[in-house]
């Protein structure tokens, strides 16, 4: 039921966008991840992974966006990526102790989340038994928004905090001091999955060639590598190259760890920049998780994220649309340019010129869809701890 009610809701947020997602002239590069068979488990040590069967079947299914929607609520369930201990010959290995060897076990659905948060929580020594962190904060297994993990981290007693468009230095320099971080990377079809940064390893010249992750994909038995250049393609596209990732701001987020506190609560543990993208996000969770665990206060203030934040989300939605098909237009409008030719030329021109006009609004058009959801949150946040204040 809850599956059921959190995918409809988030199918009616982009339906606006849905047509004119398929009618886009400048956009040619979407892949599909053909559907799990409940009834047939593929076997971890077949000779055709995830990856390949998408490669293998992507040119004859076409993009949609119901289907990117769909991913998000299905569990990778009997796949598994391949696990990596390959390393560059001669690399300097910045790797952080004793998260090699801890044993993460969760029985559920969709629990990247709550695998790489569990990670890092024992790691950095703090009880948690992963089956409880799965039930606190996904029980229904649907996915984990970024605010719910950073939420969910602070109330444990880790100071992280949400960041979007981080960098490769961002999580060197938590490793150098000891503490593990969470990205989201794209593991296989457009299917975004959550991760735990425990190491890295660089060349002889100090450059990052790797980066050592625990996760319930890759590295559920143990430790993952994976070559830096693979990392950062997966880590600035967490859903690929579906329709569904043209049309929300995430690149590069980063669960920042600034190392233990007293355990709290935080009014926005968002950003601004996914503002949008957070609150409708953490709002359902919020909904179903609240719901699931008889918490009043969680459900009530998730619903107020969802009803005020839909007008924001709508705007949000189609003014991303418009970016990424105002920058197409232009990429397409400069090819024709430098083909040289009357006709090239005006075209070509005016194609430019329309691409930055309509980017622009589309940009300007999220900074008002943000400042409007960032109000719903706040809201929604404030009535979440109602329950804390009479308590």
């Amino acid at each position: 039921m809850f599956r059921k009610f959190s995918f409809l809701l988030m199918t009616a947020l982009f339906l606006c966008a849905f047509s004119i997602a398929h009618a886009n002239p400048f956009t040619v590069d979407n892949v599909t991840i053909p559907a799990k068979s409940e009834s047939t488990p593929a076997e971890t040590t077949s000779t055709s992974t995830p990856d390949e069967t998408v490669a293998t079947n992507s040119a004859t299914v076409e993009p949609s966006l119901i289907k990117d929607l769909s991913r998000i609520y299905r569990t990778l369930g009997p796949w598994k990526g391949q696990r990596s201990v390959t390393r560059t010959e001669n690399a300097r290995e910045h790797h952080l102790n004793g998260y090699d060897s801890l044993d993460i076990n969760i029985d559920g659905d969709n629990y990247c989340g709550q695998f790489a948060m569990s990670t890092l929580l024992k790691g950095m020594g703090i009880e948690a038994d992963p089956q409880k962190v799965y039930q606190e904060s996904n029980p229904r297994g649907i996915f984990t928004a970024p605010p719910t993990i950073a939420e969910y981290l602070r109330a444990n007693g880790i100071d992280a905090r949400m960041k979007n468009r981080a960098g490769i230095k961002d999580i060197t320099k938590r490793i150098d001091e000891g503490k593990p971080v969470i990205v989201l990377v794209e593991s296989s079809g457009g299917v975004p999955h959550w991760v735990c940064i425990t190491g890295y390893d660089t060349d002889a010249n100090g450059n990052v060639v790797s980066m050592r992750m625990r996760d319930s994909y890759w590295g559920d038995e143990g430790p993952h590598t994976m070559p830096i250049d693979k990392f950062m393609t997966s880590w600035s596209k967490p859903f690929g190259k579906s329709v569904l990732g043209g049309l929300v701001s995430y690149s590069n987020v980063l669960i920042d760890n600034n190392g233990t506190c007293e355990p709290t609560s935080s009014p926005y543990p968002g950003t601004f920049e996914t503002a949008t993208e957070d609150n409708m996000a953490s709002g359902i969770n919020d909904v179903v998780n609240g719901w699931n665990n008889h918490s009043v206060s969680q459900t009530i203030g998730g619903a107020t994220k969802l009803i005020l934040g839909l007008p924001g989300a709508i705007v949000g939605v189609a003014s991303n649309f418009a970016k990424n098909s105002g920058n197409n237009m232009s990429n397409w409008g400069q090819e024709r340019w430098n083909q040289g030719g009357l006709w090239n030329r005006i075209s070509g021109g005016a194609a430019i010129v329309g691409g930055k006009i309509t980017s622009s609004a589309g940009s300007a058009g999220k900074v008002v869809a943000d400042i409007w959801s960032s109000g719903a949150s706040l809201i929604g946040q404030g009535t979440k701890r109602l329950r804390s204040l009479f308590s």
